[in-house]
Parts: C-alpha cells; structure tokens; sequence
C-alpha cells in the first residue's frame, strides 16, 4: 500500500518553545502542512525572560550551561562571536533567528489557547477545540508544552512553602544572591555532580563531607550541576550547604532534616516541575496507565511516568501522535528535539517504520522496568531513556548516517580511509549538532555541517593553546 501524500496531511505542533517550532521546521521540509499553536504571544517558551509572575522563564541572568557548537539545532549554528556560554537572551535571539531564517512565522498562530485535543474516530482526525475560536481538526497532532509545565511543590510539615533545591536553577539563583542577601544556603536532601562549564586539566580541589555533595546520583538519570562558581562559593562561605528542610516552626525558623533549627527570611522553591497532558482525554494520555513499581518507589516524587515509544511515539495513536520534551539524557535539548522530530518527520512521511504494536510495547515495559528500579535508589528524571541505544534507534528512524560511518561496517571504513581527519574530528574532537546533519540520508543534509565541525575543532585547538 502506498504511503499517503505528506501534502495532504495537516499537522499541528502545540507549543512553540525551543522543541515547537523546530518541529514545525522538520516536519515542513518533509512536505507536511503544518501549523504551530502558542498560547502566549510569543515564540521561545521559557527562553524569553519576562516579569510576569504567572509565567515561567528563565532568570535575566541565566547563562546556557551546555556550549555553543552542541546546544543548538543540528542545521543552524549560533551567529560568529556568541561566547560559548551565551545568556539567555542570546538564546531568545537565536530562536527568533531561526524561525526567520526557515520562514516559519507563516506557520505559526500566537495568542492562540487549546483547551481540549480529542481523537474522532469516525472521521481519523484530531479535534483541537480552542478558547476563543472554533474547534479546527489535523490528520496528525506533535505535543511540544515541554516537560516544563506543573510545579512541584514540596510536602514540608508546618505549612504551603517554597525551599531551595540543588540543582541548575538552584544554584543559579543562590549565585544572584551572593552579596545581595546577607547568607545564602542551598538546602538540599541529595547529593550533586558538579562539573564545571570547561574543564581545563584541573579539578575543583577537595569537596567538604559537610556539604552532602556525596553519594550523588548518577548523570546517566540527573542533570549535574554545571558551575564554575559553586565549589569556590561552598569553600569561602559565601553559600552554604545545609540538609533539606523537615518543617516550618515558627515565622522565620524552619528545621532542618538533621534537627537543626535556622532563621530565614526567605525559602525559594527550585524543586523543579513535572509534565502534564490535561489536554488530552484518560484514554489517550500516555500517563493514563500508572505502574505501581513506579508510584512506589521514592524517586517518582509523584510525577507521571508516560508510555511512550521511545518516549516519543504514542502507543495508542503512534502514527498520528507523538511528544517532544519527554526523552532526555544528558545532552543539548535543542538537539534532541531537532534529532526527535526528525524522526516523526520521517515515520509520518512513511519513509521509516515503527516496530510492531507488541514490540513497542514490550520496549516500554523494559523501559518502565528500568527506570522504575532507578527511582528506588533515588531520584530521577522520568524522562530519561539510555543515550546510546536511544541516539542508534533515531540515527536509523531519521536516515542521518551517523553510525554506519562511524562504525566498523564497510562506509565506517572507507569514511576513515578517504577522510581521516574528518574522522578524527567527529569521534576524538568536541561534540558538535551539525555532525547529525553531515552525511546523505533520508532526512536533509545541511551543506555547512562540515565547515561547522572544523570551526568547532578549530576553537577547541585555540582554547587548549591558550590554557
């Protein structure tokens, strides 16, 4: 049977943050007809700083904790002279750059409310009924809100407070108020990785027992702490490191875990948030089905686990729904949602497959295995899925290439004869977005990737001399 026209299949991308409107530019080039939602009035998501208390955005002097050559999209580097840990406006800028240089805007409808997307059997199409306008339906439906959406609020005996958690966000925001506020402490009831944006042969010297920073959880299933700053704020007292908060005792006291009774004036929540898909119905949800192994263990904290294949695919609906923002590793997001919705792109446009209804099924409940008994060690990221088997799947489900010259097979070997030091670059020098665009495949090869590889591979050589 031949695959349908992508022509005649309308897509609609809900969300038009960092993972949205990338989405809105692969599916596009592979011919769909596509529209992106956004309810606020700007593209970007939480990129786009704002004052406004009901919307969630980044700090105004948040920087990227991910460099340049690999936290941006796979076909569209940053603009020449970014630092290569750029802030967040320089981030915002980008976005807007990209969708310009794709001419996307066409594609996109802001200030534009879904309130409900339900499936109609009898006509095979999605219903997305709006807020303020009537009910429109597509062939196909991507739900890119991002996993950023529900706050989670932590349980502390006394009262409804915020607390100071030790991750990127928490630490950023202890490093805002250093010098501002008369102490600081990061109040925490796990231990960290903390890595240092570039790592230049030395180590951050010797790490304090009393800051807890030990044992922590695995980077394999929890963002590290990327600081330059911390360790040496942690060591002249500038921030302190003090056990998580147990209970509110009175109007600026609160109990520490250990007992430790402290004054504060103000407890700052970055506890993070969690997914939500409320706008889906029960039966279509991908955390419809809730695992108990999962719900039990101490590190779900709560949070829904979705069923999804690959963590992208819906199990219900995989050939007309799939989900941007709940496959992570430790990575570039830009890039992952780049590579991910290339791969809807190409399932969709019936140029790659999916495994078998059992099969899908049978991933996910590994998968749900896996990262149920994670959780009961400690916490972790639902979304997380294992880097290598999950980049090999998209690398084959995209057509990018990667592996098979990468790899010991025949093109891996005549790669390595005819262009070494290409080679070279690409398994031995820094990690790079534009090497998934590099080699011929179903998806679209960007011309520049290789000029992009070796100015990345240039900067690097320049810093290691500079060091």
């Amino acid at each position: 049977m031949e695959s349908p026209d992508p022509r005649d299949q309308r897509v609609a991308v809900i969300g038009l943050g960092a993972m949205g409107i990338v989405a809105v530019k692969n599916l596009r080039e592979e011919g769909f007809d596509v529209t992106g939602f956004e309810r606020s009035g700007c593209i970007g998501g939480l990129w786009r700083f704002t004052e406004d208390e009901e919307t969630l955005s980044v700090l105004e002097s948040t920087v990227v904790n991910v460099s340049i050559d690999r936290g941006c999209y796979t076909d569209f580097p940053f603009q020449k002279g970014t630092p290569p840990f750029c802030s967040a406006k320089q981030v915002n800028q980008y976005l807007e750059s990209y969708v310009d240089h794709f001419g996307l805007r066409p594609r996109m409808r802001l200030n534009t409310a879904i309130k409900h997307v339900a499936r109609e059997a009898e006509s095979n199409k999605w219903r997305l009924d709006f807020e303020f306008a009537p009910s429109e339906y597509y062939e196909k439906v991507v739900i890119a809100t991002g996993p950023h959406h529900d706050p989670m609020m932590p349980t502390i005996q006394g009262e409804k407070v915020v607390i100071l958690g030790l991750g990127n966000t928490g630490n950023d925001v202890a490093e805002e108020l250093v010098g501002k506020a008369s102490s600081v402490a990061i109040a925490h009831n796990h231990g960290a990785v903390v890595k240092a944006k570039l790592i230049m042969n030395e180590a951050f010297g010797k790490v304090n027992p009393s800051w807890n920073l030990d044992p922590a959880p695995s980077i394999k299933v929890v963002n590290p702490v990327v600081s330059d700053t911390l360790i040496n704020r942690l060591h002249a007292g500038a921030i302190q490191s003090i056990p998580g908060i147990k209970r509110i005792v009175g109007p600026k006291e609160i109990e520490l875990q250990d007992g430790k009774i402290i004054e504060a004036d103000t407890i700052i929540c970055c506890t993070g948030y969690k997914y939500s898909f409320d706008l889906l119905a029960p039966q279509i949800s991908p955390a419809a089905e809730r695992s108990s192994a999962w719900l039990d263990a101490t590190g779900s904290k709560g949070r829904p686990l979705p069923r999804l294949y690959q963590n992208v695919f819906s199990l219900k609906e995989p050939d007309s729904l799939a989900f941007l923002g709940c496959a992570w590793f430790v990575t570039s997001a830009f890039s992952l949602a780049d590579i991910a919705s290339m791969c809807i792109a190409q399932v969709w446009a019936g140029r790659a497959k999916l495994p078998t209804q059992l099969e899908m099924e049978q991933w996910m409940d590994q998968q749900e295995k896996r990262i149920s008994s994670l959780a009961q060690r400690g916490t972790v990221i639902p979304a997380s899925v294992p880097a290598r088997d999950w980049l090999i799947w998209a690398d084959k489900t995209a057509g990018m290439g990667v592996e098979e010259h990468l790899g010991w097979g025949l093109k891996g070997w005549l790669f390595w004869l005819k262009q070494g030091s290409l080679w070279s670059m690409l398994m031995d020098g820094p990690q790079t977005s534009a090497a998934w665009r590099l080699f011929d495949g179903r998806r679209k090869k960007w011309d520049g990737a290789r000029a992009e590889i070796e100015q990345a591979n240039a900067s690097n050589i320049d810093d290691n001399k500079q060091d």
